[in-house]
């Protein structure tokens, strides 16, 4: 079974070395690395050259104009062979059985018609894992329950059919340099599940750099828009709910949106009962950046 391993990459030319390292030792070499080049203006292209000359496994190089992760993500579908999809940040690296590991576990998941995935943990440098692990045993569920109704905190490793994720593809809104991967994710949990592995030696090894994504502020409005609309169909308790249309309604205010146009795009219409916690979020963010910067 081959495995895409893809990895979007924007100015990392420091990391790509650990990770495609992390690659030559895969002790299972049935994978191919799509790597895409989101417009790097560092020796990205340089070290990619290097990479094709060394590696041990097939790899591809594609370079397009910076439109950020969810634009590089698009694109690499277009090229994916694998059977499974694997999301692999330029700034992470794997651990030399991952590969194996994926194979493994692939045959229980291969002949559903309901289960997407195989989603692992991912760990810190030091081994210890991110988030909670609350399932002591394999779990299956979707990206959405596993959270909401399990209560497991922190970012996975998901394991992606190849076929049902083309399915799915990133919007894009205007400029925006990024679309939050849970817009994807929770359009799949509407369909399908994911098998959650537990209690096995890590696959992935991360940690959040002050300037990625993650921790790196990138404005993206909209998305988060579409993303908080969706996520309040799924089942929930009521104070969650609101907890979320309130981070609704403060990303309108950083959109721009009116309040009419922002209530016309709710999918629950009671959600308006949260529009004054997001005057609340939106003024107390604002207050707490002034007095930051003072």
């Amino acid at each position: 079974m081959l495995t895409t391993v893809f990895t979007p990459t924007y100015n990392r030319e420091s990391y790509l070395k650990i990770l495609f390292n992390s690659l030559q030792e895969q002790t299972n070499k049935n994978f191919e690395w799509i790597l895409v080049d989101d417009g790097s203006t560092d020796n990205t292209s340089e070290i990619a050259d290097e990479i094709k000359r060394k590696a041990n496994f097939s790899f591809h190089y594609y370079k397009k104009e910076n439109g950020g992760k969810h634009t590089a993500i698009n694109l690499a579908m277009k090229y994916a062979k694998g059977e499974m999809f694997f999301c692999v940040d330029s700034d992470d690296y794997l651990g030399s059985n991952a590969i194996k590991m994926i194979n493994e576990y692939y045959p229980q998941i291969k002949d559903s018609d309901k289960i997407c995935a195989v989603t692992f943990l991912r760990h810190h440098h030091d081994g210890t894992p991110m988030g909670t692990q609350k399932n002591p045993t394999n779990l299956v569920t979707n990206f959405q329950a596993y959270r909401f109704q399990y209560g497991i905190e922190g970012e996975r490793a998901e394991v992606v059919k190849t076929e049902i994720l083309r399915n799915y593809p990133f919007p894009v809104f205007g400029n925006e340099k990024l679309c939050t991967e849970g817009v994807v994710w929770n359009r799949i949990a509407k369909k399908y599940d994911s098998l959650y592995i537990a209690n096995v030696e890590p696959i992935y090894f991360c940690e959040y750099l002050p300037d990625g994504l993650t921790k790196g502020g990138v404005f993206c409005p909209q998305s988060y828009m579409v993303y908080y609309n969706e996520l309040t169909t799924f089942p929930m308790n009521v104070w969650e709910k609101i907890k979320i249309f309130s981070s609704y309604w403060y990303q309108s205010f950083l959109a721009k949106y009116t309040i009419y146009k922002a209530y016309k795009n709710l999918i629950c219409k009671w959600g308006l009962i949260a529009y004054p916690l997001g005057v609340y979020l939106y003024l107390k963010i604002y207050i707490d950046n002034l007095i930051r910067r003072h």
